[in-house]
């Protein structure tokens, strides 16, 4: 009796050392941004938005979080990433071998987050997205400039933030892998999602960067916007 159950002992601590060994694959998920049916970059087009309005952008960042691959397994990273434009437009996952079909992340964060003051990793408020006047923080920062049709031209600048129950605005993004994922050992994939600014002017919402250019603080305005959040990501399908 003792030699089978030193030989079962055996057999479990040499399983358990097997799947030690097995290494998680590597995804990137890339961030592309677009504007106007071409890509977005800071400074260098004037653009238009729904009503022919023309505007610049200067700055335009956001957090994503709670991203999840699901299938037959299912993986979740709550670590929240600050994606801007022209900076760090990638997150990597670590994530086991598998057969995924769908993508899902957060556009913002869960309130626990905001509730928790100022932290570090991409949390730190050197960032520029903690708001030092009210708990919490701003998911997604628009800055530039606006240019009426009457020739006046002022500051664009959209901080849409927001975690109470009548003033939430973050969003969970949904897709559905146009061909599943199977992923092996140690191998490295890439996911491309792009985000078409023209949507979030126009989307559920009609928003103008010309009447409304400055939206600084939690409330119906940010919360209007937000229903154009869920627009606002596609994938990108690659040859």
């Amino acid at each position: 009796m003792g030699i089978r159950i030193f030989m079962i002992l055996l057999l479990f601590s040499a399983c358990s050392v097997m799947q030690a060994q097995v290494s998680n694959a590597s995804i990137t998920l890339e961030f592309e941004h677009f504007a106007n049916n071409g890509i977005l970059h800071k400074y260098d087009s004037t653009l238009k938005g729904p009503g022919n309005e023309k505007y610049l952008v200067s700055k335009l960042k956001y957090y994503i979080s709670h991203i999840s691959l699901k299938g037959a397994e299912v993986h979740t990273d709550l670590t929240p990433r600050l994606i801007e434009v022209g900076k760090n437009q990638q997150v990597h996952l670590s994530v086991p071998p598998g057969h995924y079909e769908h993508l899902e992340f957060m556009l913002g964060l869960d309130s626990l987050l905001h509730c928790s003051g100022a932290q570090s990793g991409d949390l730190d408020p050197l960032y520029d997205m903690f708001w030092t006047w009210n708990s919490g923080y701003v998911i997604f920062k628009l800055e530039g400039r606006y240019f009426s049709p009457d020739g006046k031209s002022g500051r664009l600048e959209h901080h849409l933030g927001g975690y109470r129950e009548d003033q939430q605005i973050s969003k969970m993004i949904d897709f559905k892998l146009p061909e599943p994922l199977n992923i092996k050992e140690a191998e490295s994939r890439t996911i491309k999602i792009g985000l078409d600014l023209d949507k979030y002017w126009a989307g559920k919402e009609t928003v103008s960067p010309v009447s409304e250019p400055v939206i600084t603080k939690p409330g119906k305005n940010a919360v209007r916007i937000a229903e154009n959040f869920g627009g606002l990501f596609h994938l990108i399908i690659q040859p």
